[in-house]
């Protein structure tokens, strides 16, 4: 590809930096909010931000773009080359996110993202105050990706994606083959976003938004945390303010208490979508709503 500009651009224009140490990169990040990052490399080679800011095609990895995103600051956009096609396979989980961002694929039927059953995937990692026990506000959106084999041994369990406090979108997204697991304080699956869990940490991230628009949940899979307990959620746990279900499937997914979707919030929608096929051992295969104000239209349940 001749006459490649650098993969990182910043209000139209481009924004060059020279690499310093390790993963530094010789950019201030207080200038440096809206920043694009270009992934241009299938490989899950080291996470550097350093390749990113480097010319040469083929560098910059998902990887080396969300140290890049974590590093400067201000809610960045992480997209992927069009010639890009095929599957990323993870070797380990993905670094946490530690800043807003923008994850745009070109579409599900394009690019996979394989956590090959060792990895999780987009997970968001606030700040929690020690003393008043509420994290900082970090939002996540993904869009135009398949995300399969997302499963993690260690802790936190997540699966695919994860925000702990802040707004979720995911549109046009496929999400499958995952198992995840909860631990003693929250509730994982393979879409989280807020926690529900134990004291504190019940039903929160309700002053924030979710928007799931047109993403398939299928064939995923909840673990026990130990073989003498039960697992939990099987496919979305999503709590927040409004929480909003549009031209989704959610099918064929299993656990022994929550299989189909969990939704929380003080206004909760759900339209056009088709819960099926979800086997939950004791409790919940359908969809289940906790809400204030709830409206469930055009929509298939069976479970």
């Amino acid at each position: 590809m001749a006459n490649r500009p650098t993969r990182i651009a910043a209000g139209g224009s481009l924004l060059l930096g020279s690499v310093v140490t390790g993963t530094a990169v010789g950019v201030d990040p207080a200038g440096a909010t809206g920043v694009t990052i270009t992934v241009d490399s299938l490989a899950d080679g080291p996470g550097i931000a350093a390749d990113c800011f480097d010319p040469t095609p083929g560098n910059c990895t998902l990887r080396a773009a969300i140290d890049a995103s974590n590093y400067l600051a201000g809610r960045d956009t992480i997209a992927f080359d069009p010639s890009l096609t095929g599957t990323i396979v993870l070797s380990a989980s993905l670094d946490m996110l530690t800043d807003g961002v923008s994850i745009l694929g070109p579409g599900a039927d394009v690019l996979t993202i394989d956590g090959a059953h060792r990895s999780s995937g987009f997970v968001q990692l606030p700040n929690l105050d020690p003393v008043t026990h509420v994290w900082d506000s970090l939002d996540l959106e993904v869009s135009g990706l398949t995300l399969t084999g997302m499963s993690r041994d260690a802790e936190p369990h997540f699966g695919a994606i994860a925000v702990i406090s802040g707004n979720l979108t995911v549109r046009d997204t496929v999400v499958t083959d995952s198992n995840t697991r909860p631990s003693n304080t929250y509730v994982s699956a393979p879409i989280v976003a807020g926690i529900v869990g134990a004291g504190y940490r019940l039903g929160y991230n309700r002053d924030h938004d979710i928007v799931l628009d047109h993403v398939t949940v299928r064939d995923n899979h909840a673990e026990p945390p130990a073989p003498s307990q039960k697992s939990y959620a099987g496919s979305i746990v999503a709590v927040g303010r409004t929480v909003t279900m549009d031209g989704c499937i959610v099918d064929d997914n299993s656990s022994d208490q929550i299989a189909g979707p969990l939704l929380w919030g003080d206004e909760v929608i759900v339209r056009d979508s088709r819960v099926t096929g979800n086997a939950a051992v004791e409790s919940f295969g359908g969809l289940t709503i906790v809400s204030q104000h709830a409206t469930v239209t055009g929509t298939v349940i069976d479970g």
